[in-house]
């Protein structure tokens, strides 16, 4: 499927300045494909990104899609989980993800993800969304395995799948079938917050 992460650099649309988020998950993925002994045009070959693209998410001034993140983990060979996942200490008893500790909004309009909670085997998966003002395009689908959940938290929302579209305000949740491919973006002049809630493997 052809994907907006397989542009010809000239081609590829603008990336979000690093941020604090993006520069822990491209702190984790350099980590992980290092110990996988891989090196960025291996894991090119073997997600079918392109390794500039990859060397950009690595640099923390790429912003993968959830879907992506999931190509990116399969290759590596590592639960998904551990790469989605916020910097702090798990607890035997419960995590917790304090708001005091996050920025209010994202940095740009892009595409934002803020993983609240450590991973683990068998945990659940809590990422906090701020969807795109523009829509990938439809050829740049988003697939993964598993289902998603999705909660607004405030603003107002679209997902598109392939043949629907579904307006999401705020409060509303919803749960899909994540094969099915589908793009989000923000509706109106405020960005949309969401929770997106992934059941992690293994």
């Amino acid at each position: 499927m052809p994907s907006t992460e397989n542009r010809a650099p000239g081609a590829e649309a603008p990336l979000e300045a690093p941020d604090e988020d993006q520069a822990r998950l491209a702190s984790r993925l350099r980590a992980q494909r290092l110990a996988a002994g891989l090196s960025l045009a291996g894991l090119a070959a073997a997600t079918g990104l392109t390794k500039g693209y990859l060397s950009k998410v690595e640099r923390g001034v790429g912003q993968p899609s959830i879907g992506t993140v999931f190509r990116i983990a399969e290759a590596l060979g590592v639960p998904v989980g551990q790469l989605l996942a916020s910097g702090g200490a798990r607890s035997q008893v419960a995590d917790v993800a304090r708001v005091a500790a996050r920025p209010a909004s994202p940095p740009t309009e892009a595409l934002h993800l803020r993983p609240l909670l450590p991973g683990g085997p068998g945990r659940l998966i809590a990422i906090e969304m701020w969807p795109p003002m523009e829509a990938r395009p439809a050829q740049d689908q988003s697939t993964h395995a598993g289902e998603e959940l999705l909660h607004v938290l405030s603003g107002r929302m679209e997902i598109l799948f392939e043949t629907e579209t579904l307006v999401l305000e705020c409060g509303d949740t919803l749960r899909f079938d994540a094969r099915r491919p589908h793009r989000t973006r923000s509706l109106g002049a405020e960005r949309a917050r969401v929770l997106v809630v992934l059941a992690a493997e293994g």
